[in-house]
């Protein structure tokens, strides 16, 4: 198991570059999401794997993320 540290919570887990490739199989990967909140009781919020245009993930058979939580952006407001 990969269990993020409470020492690393500003970045991702995994950088995949332009030309990069990560394999993953047989393994859990715990985001840490459930075990560093914050004063109100929000989980952690941060990203696991940044994949850059043209790197690949693949994500084999008995992998699992866990304890991941992400925001998203709102829409960009649309201009006519």
């Amino acid at each position: 198991m990969v269990l993020r540290d409470e020492s690393y919570p500003d970045s991702y887990l995994f950088w995949i570059n332009a030309s990069g490739n990560l394999t993953l199989q047989n393994i859990t990967v715990d985001g840490g999401a459930k075990y560093w909140a914050d004063a109100e009781g929000n989980d952690f919020v941060s990203y696991m794997v940044f994949n850059c245009t043209s790197g690949y993930l693949t994500l084999n058979e008995g992998t699992e993320f866990c304890n991941t939580t992400a925001k998203t952006r709102p829409p960009a407001p649309l201009v006519t």
